[in-house]
C-alpha cells in the first residue's frame, strides 16, 4: 500500500514538472499575438 502512494506521488510530481516547464519558442514566433478576448471582430 505504501508503494502505491509513492508511485502516485512520483507520477504527479513528474507530470507537474513536465507540464509546467518552460518551452522554447520557434523561430519567428516572437511576433505572434495571442488574443484572449472572444468578442474580437476579425476583419
Amino acid at each position: 500500500m505504501e508503494n502505491k502512494f509513492i508511485f502516485i506521488a512520483l507520477f504527479l510530481i513528474t507530470g507537474f514538472l513536465t507540464g509546467c516547464g518552460p518551452r522554447s519558442l520557434s523561430p519567428g514566433a516572437e511576433q505572434i499575438d495571442v488574443i484572449g478576448n472572444t468578442t474580437y471582430n476579425f476583419k
